[in-house]
């Protein structure tokens, strides 16, 4: 029964959220991609997910204490994006398409070069292996240079704004910049294919949205429509492309010596399979279920809530490892799993259930109040930039983490770190490339001079 009351919801969230934000299409802010990847993960992937694993009974009550934080920060989102104020209006979808195509080119190249050098790198690192079996990559990847596994960590903030402000240029180029830029795009996809389906998916919509706007704005309503159909066959096949992927890669970086199975099946066909995501979705546990699973342990008494230890002890991990040399790595996702005696396999973790595993039922204001946080200093330090690139790195990795539910909720502080690793070393090569400039403009009228002189020499002999 209480799969039938989850699905009931679930479908009530979808028909509230997604007509709403199609309505109000062209004013989509920052708010609008919480509220889609919330709807997404905790509306369409439960009806999906009980489709799949239908005739299984849960407890109602643990039902209703999943969904209620969750239903309260929608409505709050909702209400806020309804009528969005100067502020919010500093995370518009609109302004960010403005700074992408204003982003300097050598600034975007830059981004799209981070991601290129860790695939490189890691392949050749991976690549000194004769085989490679996939059960001993993660201990592998703990001998990888500290440097590479500092690049690969800042790659998951660069890949996305790189690919959007290398759509945009695209977008608005000519001739031979075009396939310049769209050549970066694909290199910019290849290395987002690696990051997951969510972080495809992140993509897909700001550029859907893009699309989508642009032909609203010129009243060609059926072909908007139709470009929103045509979407979902055409997510299916990105996602059947990624499970072909990954079984020849490790965290993004293909790898030609992986031992893939016993299938024989090459890429390609792999690919073809149509069945793959649907197989793939009947193994995996979905987001929702953790949750469920989370709170009907701790109802049924088989754990504790861990007081703000799971965020706390999380942000431990993003020390530097050179300036914390004992430091452990804490598994937020572990730990909640043995805290509440659960079974030991890949769970989705999300700000739902890690502020659930902290405060309990109080997350009910932990979670919704945390969203908006992010938000507000989102928008603060948005409105204070005036740097195109800035700010589409920074609105770039907040739509990011917005629609990429399956996080740990100490992530925003880890966006934080790397965003300001990056300005500093974006604002210092600004600075130096307009000193040299400056030096070079001093230096031209001298020049000059000294020609027009050695010219009035060559006359009078």
């Amino acid at each position: 029964m209480g799969v039938e009351m989850a699905v009931v919801v679930a479908i009530a969230l979808i028909l509230w959220i997604l007509p709403s934000l199609w309505w109000r299409l062209p004013q989509l802010t920052l708010v609008d991609m919480f509220l889609l990847g919330f709807v997404m993960f905790f509306g369409a992937y439960i009806v999906v997910d009980a489709a799949l694993h239908p005739y299984e009974y849960m407890d109602e009550l643990a039902i209703v204490v999943l969904f209620l934080p969750i239903i309260v920060t929608l409505l709050m989102l909702w209400v806020f994006a309804r009528r969005p104020s100067r502020l919010l209006r500093a995370t518009s979808l609109a302004r960010f398409r403005d700074d992408w195509v204003a982003t300097p080119t050598w600034a975007v190249v830059g981004l799209i070069a981070i991601g290129l050098l860790y695939t490189w790198s890691a392949a050749a690192f991976f690549g000194e292996y004769f085989t490679l079996e996939a059960h001993k990559l993660p201990e592998l990847e703990r001998n990888m240079p500290y440097w590479l596994t500092s690049i690969g960590i800042l790659t998951n903030l660069t890949a996305f704004p790189g690919a959007l402000c290398a759509w945009g240029k695209a977008r608005s180029s000519r001739g031979l910049a075009k396939v310049f830029w769209y050549a970066m795009l694909g290199v910019s996809a290849v290395v987002i294919l690696g990051m997951g389906r969510r972080a495809v998916f992140a993509l897909l919509v700001v550029v859907g949205w893009d699309i989508v706007s642009a032909l609203r704005a010129k009243g060609r309503q059926a072909a908007a429509i139709t470009m929103l159909v045509l979407s979902l066959p055409a997510l299916v096949a990105i996602s059947n492309v990624y499970q072909a992927y990954r079984l020849v890669s490790w965290r993004g970086v293909p790898l030609s010596n992986m031992v893939v199975g016993s299938d024989g099946h090459s890429l390609i066909e792999t690919a073809a399979e149509l069945n793959r995501t649907v197989e793939n979705l009947q193994d995996r546990s979905a987001t929702w279920r953790f949750n469920y699973e989370v709170v009907k342990a701790h109802l049924d008494e088989k754990g504790e809530l861990q007081l703000g230890r799971l965020f706390l002890f999380g942000i431990q991990n993003l020390v530097p490892s050179a300036l914390y040399s004992g430091k452990e790595t804490f598994d937020t996702e572990g730990e909640l799993l043995r805290s509440f005696q659960l079974e030991d396999y890949d769970r989705a973790e999300n700000i739902f259930v890690a502020t659930y595993g902290d405060f309990g039922m109080f997350n009910v204001v932990v979670a919704p109040v945390l969203v908006l946080l992010f938000v507000v200093v989102c928008a603060l330090v948005l409105r204070w930039l005036t740097d195109p690139f800035l700010r589409v790195l920074l609105l770039g990795s907040a739509i990011f983490y917005a629609i990429n539910v399956e996080a740990a909720y100490h992530v925003p502080a880890g966006l934080a770190r790397d965003f300001v690793v990056i300005a500093l070393t974006y604002i210092a090569i600004r600075a130096f490339l307009r000193s040299v400039r400056r030096m070079v403009q001093a230096q031209i009228p001298t020049l000059r001079g000294d020609l027009a002189s050695d010219d009035a020499r060559i006359r009078a002999h």
